[in-house]
Order: structure tokens, then C-alpha cells, then sequence
């Protein structure tokens, strides 16, 4: 009973200490409190005033990503996120979540760009490489729906990049360079 005690006295400790990341988020290892169930823990972290994003499980026991209620998080998926020094909790909480929407936009973009470039481009080789029996027009419709496809990339490519260059205007000065 006593290591029980000692265990959540400890993490009631790393509790009041926890310094939140510039995703939103604090990963609490709780393997550092095996004493513990995870329902005294969550019961803990509940009484500290924040809520449990996810769970990462690990091979000693379990992750859990920690944030306050009401704020938006980030994750790898959402891109490379720096903001400048010295930003208040709410100007933070703001740019995280305009860049959680940028982010979206452009990897929508991004994954149609890069399917319409493969798709396209093996499309122009294939209809480029192929015999074609004198009088059929297989050949021509065969190149205009690669070229068809091929221009889905460049505008996917277009947006793609207009969404970064409006995301750097919106939010651009609340990041570092």
C-alpha cells in the first residue's frame, strides 16, 4: 500500500509540474507508476485538470498524451510546427489550429497530386510505348486522357502550393522562420 501511496504522490507531483509542448500536448509515461491502475491514474490526471488525447502503448506499459480541456493539439500528420517565442496560451492555441486546417488542405492536395502524377505519368508512358493498328484512334484518346490526368496534377500541384503560401500569410507571423 505504501509503494501505491508513493507511486501517486509522484505522479500527482509530475502533475503540477507538466510544461506543455508546442503541439499542446505532454506524454506521461505511466510504466513510472506501475503501482498504479489506470483508472486511479486517469483519476489523477482528472483531478490535475487535463484530459487524455490518446494512448501510445510501449513495450513497459502505456503512453498517454496529455492536454488541457479546450485546446487544440497537433500531431506528426499536421506538419512541421515552430512558433516564435513568448506567445500567449490563446495566440498559440489560434495558430495550432489554423495550421491543423492548412495542413488538411494541403495534404488533400499533396495525396491528389501525387496520385494524378503517377497515375498520369504512367498513363503518357504506357500510351506513348503502345502499338497502334492503322486507322484506330486508340493512340490519340490513349494521350489526351494522359494529358487530361496530367493537368489534375499540376492544378493538385497549384493548390498544393497556394495553400502553404496562404497558410504563411495567415500565420506567418506567429512562426519562426
Amino acid at each position: 500500500m505504501l509503494d501505491r501511496a508513493d507511486s501517486l504522490r509522484r505522479l500527482e507531483a509530475e502533475l503540477g509540474a507538466v510544461e506543455l509542448d508546442v503541439q499542446g500536448t505532454y506524454n506521461l509515461d505511466t510504466s513510472q507508476y506501475a503501482a498504479l491502475s489506470l483508472s486511479d491514474v486517469g483519476t489523477a490526471v482528472k483531478a490535475a485538470g487535463y484530459n487524455v488525447v490518446s494512448n501510445i502503448p510501449n513495450s513497459a506499459g502505456r503512453m498517454l498524451v496529455l492536454a488541457y480541456p479546450r485546446t487544440t493539439t497537433l500531431s506528426a500528420s499536421d506538419g512541421p510546427f515552430v512558433p516564435k517565442a513568448g506567445l500567449s496560451h490563446q495566440e498559440l492555441n489560434w495558430a495550432r489550429e489554423r495550421h491543423k486546417v492548412w495542413s488538411k488542405k494541403f495534404n488533400r492536395q499533396f495525396g491528389l497530386a501525387f496520385l494524378h502524377g503517377f497515375v498520369g505519368f504512367f498513363a503518357f508512358a504506357v500510351a506513348l510505348n503502345s502499338f497502334d493498328e492503322p486507322g484506330s484512334r486508340g493512340k490519340p484518346i490513349a494521350l489526351a486522357i494522359a494529358v487530361i490526368v496530367l493537368l489534375l496534377f499540376a492544378v493538385a500541384v497549384f493548390k498544393a502550393i497556394d495553400a502553404r503560401r496562404k497558410r504563411w500569410d495567415e500565420i506567418g507571423h506567429l512562426l519562426e522562420r
